[in-house]
């Protein structure tokens, strides 16, 4: 499920192309995304660490990766999505200048 909205919130970035009031609702809706994504996997991880003493240590050793890998990969999208807010924020800022 999480691939799934993963692509359809690039989708989305896609269709919004150079409409910047859609780029900045479908960025600010990814960076909602997957705040809550890593704040989930952080709680995951955590109760990982608790439940190693009632399951395999190899088990919990390999689960806790995973969890590691999507909350790295939610904190790099976070990243891209927070950066092209910004940008797109110096696009606004700039026409507003000139007109």
């Amino acid at each position: 499920m999480n691939e799934g909205i993963d692509i359809a919130l690039m989708g989305a970035k896609i269709a919004a192309g150079k409409n910047q009031a859609a780029s900045v609702a479908v960025h600010a809706l990814s960076v909602s995304y997957n705040i809550a994504q890593m704040a989930r996997y952080r709680v995951m991880c955590a109760e990982n660490l608790t439940m190693q003493s009632s399951c395999g240590v190899q088990d919990c050793v390999d689960i806790r990766n995973q969890y590691r890998k999507e909350l790295l990969k939610h904190t790099v999208l976070t990243g891209i999505d927070v950066f092209s807010l910004f940008m797109i924020g110096l696009g606004l800022f700039g026409e507003g200048r000139r007109g």
